[in-house]
């Protein structure tokens, strides 16, 4: 299985009320921030910096941080903290940019709602946590302008196979409602369905099918617990338009059908998963 080079942690979104100021701190993460609107001004250590829209912030661990100005009133920007997972990605994260102004704002800012979502929906999946956040960190990466010289170039987080990989699994997280399949990826990636496949299963393990799949039992499992809809109705918003495909594939992965699986679990006494 590929996994990501970062770990998760907490996150969320600010939305400025017009009243106080970031609060002064020393994580034992890094953090990012990635203001939408309105303008932020921070300090690390010794040094400022004053972000406005589609900027992001990189902020070290074990380093004092806080804010310098109050909130203004249309401020809101994503913060996620997070971990590396070795220390050459470490050393990689140092020498970004500690300020930096993003090149594509509205996906960086897709990316963190997409992470934020995971987060609250499915807290255990660390794994598709971690991918996403990797997203966010290779889009929030990527400059309008590149300051250092050409003899030293931006360092480069993901390797191209890796990130057409988890461009991949960001396409199933967002779209795997709607009809989608090997084809339909690669064609709004710009690639060969054939070669889309090889290189997303030599990183995961698994084919693109297998994987959309995946998403949707997962969903299919939340609404059946956690809500009073259909089993066809179910079916229909985790992107299953075929019942008797769907009651097949759920058979074969649960060994029940979806109705014994409500019932069960809303029962209260199944095993935890």
């Amino acid at each position: 299985m590929f996994s990501a080079e970062v770990q998760g942690d907490r996150a969320g979104k600010f939305i400025s009320q017009g009243q106080s100021r970031h609060s002064n701190f020393k994580l034992d993460t890094w953090e990012l921030i990635f203001v939408v609107s309105g303008t932020l001004d921070m300090f690390e250590g010794k040094k400022e910096y004053h972000l406005t829209a589609g900027d992001r912030l990189l902020l070290k661990p074990e380093v004092l941080h806080g804010g310098l100005t109050e909130y203004v009133s249309n401020l809101v920007f994503y913060w996620i903290h997070f971990y590396p997972r070795t220390e050459e990605f470490r050393k990689q994260l140092v020498e970004m940019p500690t300020q930096l102004a993003v090149r594509n704002r509205a996906r960086a800012a897709e990316y963190c709602q997409l992470y934020l979502s995971l987060l609250a929906e499915e807290p255990g999946h660390q794994e598709a946590k971690d991918q996403i956040l990797q997203l966010v960190l290779l889009e929030t990466g990527r400059p309008i302008f590149l300051k250092q010289p050409a003899s030293e170039p931006a360092p480069q987080i993901l390797s191209q196979p890796a990130r057409l990989a988890q461009s991949v699994m960001r396409i199933i997280h967002l779209k795997y409602c709607s009809p989608l399949n090997t084809s339909i990826i690669a064609e709004e990636l710009g690639c060969n369905p054939d070669y889309l496949g090889r290189v997303f299963q030599s990183f995961y393990h698994r084919t693109i099918t297998e994987c959309i799949q995946d998403v949707r039992l997962r969903m299919v499992k939340k609404l059946l617990t956690e809500d009073t809809l259909s089993i066809k109705e179910v079916a229909q918003r985790a992107g299953f338009d075929d019942m008797g495909n769907f009651r097949r594939i759920f058979m074969r992965h649960y060994s029940m059908t979806p109705r014994d699986y409500r019932n069960t679990h809303q029962q209260g006494w199944a095993n935890t998963e």
